[in-house]
């Protein structure tokens, strides 16, 4: 049972127990997990009496779903990259170069490479990263905004605008600052702009946006400086750079022996990274099946029941403690979720 979905703020347990009574614990999650586990579809048919609320559950539904349409994306990808490097292994041992079948097999695969984020409902990155909520992220780098700079040159108050938006973000340099000094304040400013800033394996620093509006981010991205670092004035466009892709098809090539084996090296790697990608969200949907088995079983169950007692014991107390703390659980309890909690069984 998952109480927390009474609330989008969850009532935590340990809260309420401080407000009121002591009583038994959630059971623990076991921290083995398998590499992968079977679809775990609970319904809203699921919430008939013996069930409670661990047989309706659409965020969790929502994960698992998520994460298997994100693995079965990988497969394909797998699968296709496997084709690919048996087919150049066996051009390159019979000495020979790539024809047209060959060649279509790369632009097969870089189409597929390209539909991700339908395919995934916007759950992987560039960098093979999944994001549950659908919210990948592009990275990316813009002319001119580098920890080099930022780090070595004057005092200067720089403003951003993102979206056609001129409402200012503005960030305030020293020289001298420290790299994690300039992260911490860029991130603070661009919060606004849902842009994140770090910095990359070689210590660049670079940006990321949400997948879905990076075009938008891309065209207008525009800076205003105080004569520094940019120019002051009022804000003009710079150039923002999608980060290089985990894998790049596009690079691929199939017209000589040599493009064959440059071809074949970028291959294996892309197949190395699909399969830890793969191993990833085998994880994911690993940790979302064990939970819904937790919420499904007779402690869960035990524990639910043992968790309502002690809340109503709470709400009954006539003191602000005990109602600050129910008040923002009842607000939005709806009338599926009250059907759910009348499920469970009794005296068990």
């Amino acid at each position: 049972m998952r109480i927390e979905s009474l609330n989008p703020q969850p009532l935590a347990p340990d809260s309420i127990e401080g407000a009121g009574t002591s009583g038994a614990q959630p059971a623990q999650e076991g921290s083995s997990v398998a590499p992968k586990q079977p679809a775990v579809k609970p319904s809203r048919a699921d919430a008939s009496p013996g069930s409670g609320l661990a047989g309706w559950d659409p965020q969790l539904n929502q994960d698992i779903s998520g994460a298997q349409s994100v693995d079965d994306f990988l497969g394909r990808l797998g699968d296709m990259l496997q084709s690919l490097k048996a087919d150049i292994s066996e051009k390159l041992a019979a000495r020979q170069t790539g024809d047209a079948k060959l060649e279509s097999e790369v632009e097969q695969f870089a189409a597929v490479w390209r539909s991700r984020s339908a395919a995934t409902g916007a759950s992987l990155d560039g960098q093979l990263n999944y994001d549950g909520a659908g919210r990948a992220r592009q990275r990316f780098y813009v002319r001119g905004l580098d920890m080099r700079s930022l780090q070595s040159r004057g005092s200067e108050r720089i403003e951003f605008s993102v979206g056609g938006n001129q409402r200012a973000m503005m960030l305030s340099i020293e020289p001298g600052m420290s790299q994690e000094t300039i992260l911490r304040r860029l991130n603070k400013t661009l919060a606004a702009a849902d842009i994140n800033a770090s910095t990359d394996e070689d210590g660049m620093l670079v940006l990321d946006a949400p997948q879905d509006v990076w075009t938008n981010v891309r065209d207008t991205f525009a800076i205003k400086g105080g004569g520094v670092r940019f120019a002051s004035g009022q804000f003009n466009r710079v150039q923002a750079e999608a980060a290089p892709d985990a894998i790049a098809p596009d690079t691929w090539h199939t017209d000589s022996a040599g493009a064959l084996r440059s071809t074949l090296e970028g291959v294996i790697d892309a197949l190395s990274r699909v399969q830890q990608a793969r191993q990833s969200v085998a994880q994911t949907i690993a940790e979302a099946s064990q939970r819904f088995n937790l919420a499904s079983s007779p402690e869960g169950r035990d524990w639910a029941l043992s968790f309502s007692k002690r809340f109503e014991n709470i709400a009954s107390q006539p003191r602000y403690q005990a109602s600050a703390l129910v008040a923002p659980a009842l607000a939005s309890i709806s009338r599926p979720r009250v059907l759910a909690l009348l499920a469970l069984e009794p005296n068990r």
